[in-house]
Order: C-alpha cells, then sequence, then structure tokens
C-alpha cells in the first residue's frame, strides 16, 4: 500500500544533497516495501527502510500497533532529531 505521509512546510536545515533550496516537499511511505521516500519536487531525493506497526490494516486506536494512514502535514522538526 502506498500513501502519502504529509507535504513539509518548514525547511529541513539537514535535507539530504541534491535537494533543491534544502526542502523536501513530500514524504512517501510505502507500507509493502517498508520505505521512506523524501520527494522534492516530484523528483525522489533520498530512500530509507523503515519499520512499522507489527499489525496490518488500518489504525483503529492507540496501543493497536498499526500504522496510521492518510495525508499528514508536517509543520515542524523535533529540535532533539538527528
Amino acid at each position: 500500500m502506498l500513501f502519502i505521509l504529509g507535504i513539509l512546510t518548514a525547511g529541513c536545515s539537514s535535507a539530504p544533497s541534491g535537494v533543491a533550496n534544502g526542502k523536501v516537499d513530500q514524504v512517501i511511505i510505502q507500507k509493502s516495501t517498508h520505505t521512506m521516500t523524501l520527494m522534492s519536487h516530484g523528483s525522489p531525493v533520498k530512500v530509507y527502510r523503515v519499520a512499522l506497526g507489527r499489525s496490518n490494516g488500518m489504525k483503529e486506536q492507540q496501543g493497536d500497533h498499526k500504522t496510521p494512514e492518510g495525508r499528514y502535514v508536517v509543520d515542524q522538526k523535533n529540535a532533539q532529531s538527528r
């Protein structure tokens, strides 16, 4: 299953090289391959392997070990994150 995690509205100062203006404008998660692709202006910039929830299907409640699906807006970065 493929879904768009979010559209970044805040620039990332540590964006991967090759990103126009240092900004990633979409993050796409493909659950079937456990990958996260950073996109800039419709072009893939970097692909990462990611860990997802242990259970399949749509998230129903907190603690069900399922990864939420849908569109999200990412509007800030955790200052403690690499």
